[in-house]
């Protein structure tokens, strides 16, 4: 009985974020590691397309841009904890829906069409997922700046990206059972979230506006460069998110289908992504050299660009898992750049978080549904010549963002 009270006593700190950390870790691992990887063929289990499977994932994304956009000025006024169990419950719910549907579909009785009902699935959740990240994200960094808030930012990080790494390693092998049943496993784990947001201490209202404790404790020490850094890694963000996206949805297809590889490997293909995410999210949490310099900024897009090209040009299992390793290193650090300088100085960070994750619907959404449009139309190597040039404008526009603001500023 020791040990139980020690856990719990762990996880109901007012002092600790470990059950937020955990919680964070389930719900990443059901919503983006299990489902996420199972969802192009969830689509053409039911029947779906190249463009089927892009449509129906960016509208889901589209979904979750809007609904960010609704209620970003609005989280700061709520209880992030009751947010937070709202959104988890609810989107296992949906996929536990999913699931029972996907199982009548395949003994011929569903009566509406299964793509209709993806699409009303995904819209659902997305728009309950805006109710999930931007509110956990502003009540870890609350109250935090400079290597503090890089730090908990960066164990938050780790968390969500650990799940992925052991989540669709996981997944793989569940798909090589039973396609359906990575839906109800993903149910599942979202579940555990919500458990174990339920026993974090309630939010003390940090994150409120006129709350005085949540004023930055540092403010002078931002660094002037900071607005030329957020602007850039909204940007790069965009762009990480786009490729992101690619990978998750299309790849799949060409992966299996094209250069007929199987399920299982695609899942090894994504661990290896998730891998390299979380190496970088450990390194950005580690060290704070990388804050305000250009050179590994422009590196970890770079080496995105260096991944389309591979997956165009390199087509042996080795180089596709270079080029997952290459996008996740690379995704990782534009993401830790912008949630890092978004927030910087900020008091209300929660509104903050919810630009941040219409950055990453605006790159997922973009990825997707362009990339379903031109494997379906042109040939599935389009998608990742669009990807590299992408790529390329993005770093154009930054460069001349950072010349400006450096001859404004300095």
């Amino acid at each position: 009985m020791s040990h139980i009270s020690n856990i719990k006593k762990l996880l109901s700190s007012r002092q600790s974020p470990t059950a937020l950390y955990t919680a964070a870790f389930f719900f990443s691992g059901g919503h983006g590691g299990i489902f996420t990887l199972a969802f192009p063929f969830v689509v053409t289990l039911l029947g779906g397309s190249d463009k089927d499977v892009g449509l129906c994932f960016g509208i889901g994304t589209i979904t979750y841009l809007v609904s960010c956009l609704t209620v970003a000025n609005h989280l700061d006024r709520f209880n992030p904890k009751r947010i937070l169990q709202f959104s988890s419950a609810f989107i296992a719910l949906t996929l536990v829906a999913l699931f029972i549907c996907t199982r009548i579909f395949l003994n011929g009785n569903l009566p509406i069409d299964p793509i209709l009902l993806v699409i009303i699935v995904q819209i659902l959740s997305c728009t309950a997922l805006a109710l999930f990240w931007p509110p956990m994200m502003g009540w870890i960094s609350t109250g935090h700046e400079g290597g503090s808030l890089s730090k908990r930012m960066g164990i938050f990080n780790i968390s969500w990206s650990l799940a992925l790494v052991i989540t669709t390693l996981l997944g793989g092998y569940i798909l090589k059972t039973d396609t359906t049943l990575t839906v109800l496993a993903s149910a599942i784990f979202l579940a555990i979230a919500f458990v174990f947001i339920s026993v974090a201490p309630a939010s003390q209202g940090s994150d409120k506006p006129g709350n005085t404790d949540a004023q930055p404790k540092s403010p002078q020490t931002i660094d002037p460069l900071n607005p030329a850094f957020c602007s850039m890694s909204r940007l790069g963000l965009i762009i990480g998110c786009l490729a992101l996206g690619l990978f998750r949805t299309q790849l799949a297809l060409f992966f299996t289908e094209n250069l007929g590889f199987s399920k299982p490997q695609f899942g090894l293909l994504t661990a290896m992504l998730c891998f390299a995410s979380f190496a970088g999210f450990y390194i950005t949490a580690r060290t704070k050299k990388w804050h305000h310099k250009l050179s590994p900024f422009i590196a970890s897009q770079l080496v995105i660009a260096a991944a389309m090209l591979m997956i165009l040009f390199c087509t042996s299992l080795f180089w596709l898992y270079i080029a997952a390793a290459f996008i996740g290193i690379g995704q990782s650090f534009v993401y830790a750049s912008h949630q890092f300088y978004c927030v910087s100085g900020k008091v209300k960070r929660s509104g903050s978080m919810a630009v941040h994750e219409i950055l990453i619907a605006i790159g997922y959404g973009g990825g997707s549904i362009a990339g379903g449009y031109l494997a379906e139309y042109l040939s599935r190597d389009w998608p990742y010549w669009f990807g590299f040039a992408a790529v390329m404008i993005a770093l154009a526009l930054q460069a001349a963002i950072f010349a400006y603001h450096k001859n404004v500023k300095i």
